[in-house]
Parts: structure tokens; sequence; C-alpha cells
């Protein structure tokens, strides 16, 4: 099973995100902060898809914590915001953009569209 990773300092969008993959049978881990992320790094897959909330209040920058979670071997990075996707200024190429809602439902609603058409 594919696992998620959220790293947010929002305690509504941890809500959100747990209540959404509980519905949806997602396997989620939630960190408020890269320090709690750091201290389980061993133990969590590095297959894992892992969001990273942009602005990440006085913690590291996320773009910053972006590339040393890709450098440590996590590979499916996101950079997760509620800001427009152009005014984030990193190149798409580098990480996908996403905003606040959990990447299972964009997918399934991505999906229910095309089946639609």
């Amino acid at each position: 099973m594919t696992q998620y990773i959220l790293i947010d300092d929002d305690p509504l969008i941890h809500k959100i995100w747990k209540f959404s993959a509980k519905k949806n049978g997602i396997d989620l881990k939630t960190y408020f902060c890269s320090k709690d992320f750091y201290y389980e790094i061993e133990n969590l897959d590095q297959d894992s898809h892992v969001c990273i909330d942009y602005n990440l209040g006085f913690d590291k920058c996320g773009i910053e914590l972006a590339f040393e979670i890709y450098n440590k071997g996590f590979k499916s990075v996101f950079i997760s915001t509620g800001f427009e996707k152009k005014s984030i200024a990193i190149s798409p190429h580098t990480f996908t953009i996403i905003n606040k809602q959990p990447p299972w439902e964009i997918k399934k609603h991505a999906l229910m569209r095309t089946k639609k058409n």
C-alpha cells in the first residue's frame, strides 16, 4: 500500500487529510514540522509520497525541506500550497506543486471527470 506523508503546520489541514485518508483507506503519516519528520525518518518508506507545506511558518521553508528530503532518498515529493501555483518561485520540473487538497482526492476527481467524458 502506498504511504503518504504530510508535513504542514496547520492543524486544520491535518484534520482534513486524516479524515479523508481514513475514508479512502490511505496510509497517512502526519508531521507539524521538519524536526518531527526527521525524528521518524529511519522508519519511513522512501517510496512514500511526501507532501510539504510551502509555508511552514517558523520552521524551514517548504522548498528547502523538499530538497533535503529528496536528497535523503524520497523521490516523490510535492509542494502543497494555498497560493497560486504560478506564484511559487520554483521550477515545476523540480517538484510537483499541488493545492491543499489530499492528492488521492485530486486523482479520484480527475478519474471521475475522465469517465464522464
